[in-house]
């Protein structure tokens, strides 16, 4: 999608000539689940039990943000499953 706004900008001084100014950005929505490391109840980790499992994975947060962060999933009780330090390398992997 490609957004553009036109802005008439007029010279400070009288009798200067006006120009046109075409702002324009590109914006992509793309949605990727991650398969590494497991996004919350993710159908793709194996410890996950089946009727804690998330299958909508298209549609991660209301449009509200009413359930932000993580849907309301995390808890002290969420297992861990990696561990990312800032400023170093990491591998994320996601469903082609």
């Amino acid at each position: 999608m490609r957004l553009c706004s036109v802005a008439l900008v007029l010279g400070g001084a009288i009798g200067a000539q006006a120009h046109m100014q075409v702002r324009c950005i590109t914006t992509t929505t793309l949605m990727r689940q991650m398969s590494w490391p497991y996004p919350f109840r993710s159908a793709l980790d194996p410890t996950n039990p089946w009727n804690a499992v998330d299958y909508s994975m298209t549609n991660p947060l209301q449009v509200s943000g009413a359930d932000y962060p993580c849907k309301g999933y995390i808890d002290s009780t969420t297992p861990v499953k990696a561990i990312l330090t800032a400023g170093s390398p990491c591998v994320l992997a996601t469903v082609s």
